[in-house]
């Protein structure tokens, strides 16, 4: 399916829609301050909003339209020039590609849009010349002073932004382990951070060409069932392409997809190998970057760095809490917003699961808030001082803490649900 061409519109929720079946992650924006119209838009970082959702953020005409860059958004960059003749440097010198890629003209200047490798944003002071992408977003048509120049019909171009010469104002290509992405720290994985990667709703995987060719050093193999060997097949047939300028969204669809088999979340990315060498020969004819490595490349760092599973509650979960239709009443004995959207998905997370424990890292409890995960981890042990949270499960080497989350009956006391 082609990607839906640029509308003629000035209606905030028909582009919205648009951007929306783009695969980008949407927003909506105060068109005054810049800032987004909700309590936390973190968790859009890690998971677009649903369409509904979209339509409804959006039936108010007076809200900007933002798009979420980085991962959520196939690894949707931009360079934001905020003076005319910064802008007008670089398309002297780069014109071929300042006639393709997307261009949007600001109040100040213009937006370039583009796809590149998962890379920091960077905001060098006084030099009016910005590389967004990770932890950043970016208001576009129609809202106010926004304009497309060249709008993004078709696929986006996939180019690397540190070959063009943007050095000259303090945007340079991080070295190896530089560059701190907001949404996935880079300092070894704690023990608790193992629960995105165990709980799954799938419980089996794909196909005997899919898997058969597995490295004869890996443990995998010799573990697949018939059953979990059509599964891997299914995920592969699931995540192909279907034309070019999808690569990089698919491998995320695949990793999300292959983390959510119990057997593999947490396998190193080698023993997952032939999985991706058969992923890539479907692909390659549709496909625009031809190299296995390139795939190959881009698969070992995504796979690294995923948080949610294919198929988890948490993203449910978290939405609802934002929504805040439903809430435990104990979250208005906190002052700070941010406590009380934690109360609030642990909540959300223990209906979804029923009788049975949940499960959520202190890191990604602290991403969806806004905290760090020493201060999500100081919540936590708060809310379970105070009655409302008890340990199920406590981690282990193999198995991360499981909470559950404490109904107060009408004597005072407490009780699990």
């Amino acid at each position: 399916m082609k990607p839906p061409a640029i509308l003629t519109t000035n209606a905030p929720l028909d582009w919205a829609l648009a951007y929306h079946a783009r695969g980008w992650s949407v927003i909506p924006v105060n068109p005054s301050s810049k800032k987004p119209c909700v309590p936390e838009w973190t968790p859009y970082r890690i998971q677009r909003a649903d369409e509904q959702q979209v339509r409804k953020w959006f039936h108010d005409p007076n809200r900007a339209v933002g798009v979420i860059l980085g991962a959520v958004s196939g690894n949707l960059a931009a360079l934001d020039f905020d003076k005319d003749e910064r802008f007008e440097w670089w398309r002297q010198r780069h014109p071929e590609l300042a006639e393709t890629l997307p261009t949007e003209k600001t109040a100040r200047g213009f937006h370039v849009l583009f796809e590149c490798e998962p890379t920091p944003t960077q905001r060098p002071k006084g030099q009016a010349v910005e590389l967004l992408s990770e932890g950043a977003y970016v208001i576009l048509t129609p809202s106010p002073g926004k304009r497309w120049l060249h709008p993004p019909n078709g696929s986006i171009p996939q180019i690397d932004p540190f070959a063009l010469g943007l050095e000259a104002f303090g945007i340079t290509r991080p070295e190896h382990g530089e560059g701190r992405f907001t949404e996935e720290p880079e300092e070894p994985e704690e023990p608790e951070e193992r629960e995105e990667k165990e709980i799954a709703s799938v419980s089996s995987v794909s196909s005997v060409s899919s898997v058969s060719s597995v490295s004869s050093g890996s443990s995998v193999n010799s573990m697949l069932s018939a059953d979990e060997q059509q599964v891997i097949d299914e995920v592969v047939n699931k995540t192909l392409p279907t034309h070019e300028g999808q690569r990089n969204r698919c491998i995320l669809d695949l990793c999300r997809r292959l983390k959510a088999i119990p057997l593999l979340a947490d396998r190193p990315a080698r023993d997952l190998r032939a999985i991706i060498q058969d992923w890539h020969a479907r692909a390659h004819a549709v496909i625009g970057t031809k190299p296995f490595e390139k795939t190959w490349a881009d698969f070992v760092y995504t796979w690294k760095r995923v948080r949610w599973p294919h198929g988890v509650q948490l993203g449910a979960a978290v939405q609802k809490a934002i929504d805040d239709t439903e809430t435990p009443p104990e979250a208005r004995n906190y002052e700070d917003p941010k406590t009380q959207l934690l109360l609030r998905i642990c909540w959300q997370l223990q209906q979804s699961q029923g009788s049975q424990p949940f499960y959520l890292s202190l890191r990604t409890a602290g991403e969806l808030v806004g905290l760090s995960h020493t201060e999500s981890g100081k919540r936590m042990e708060m809310f379970m001082e105070d009655g409302l949270l008890a340990i199920a499960l406590a981690h282990t080497n193999i198995r991360a803490t499981r909470y559950r989350f404490l109904d107060r009956d009408k004597e005072g006391g407490t009780k699990c649900q």
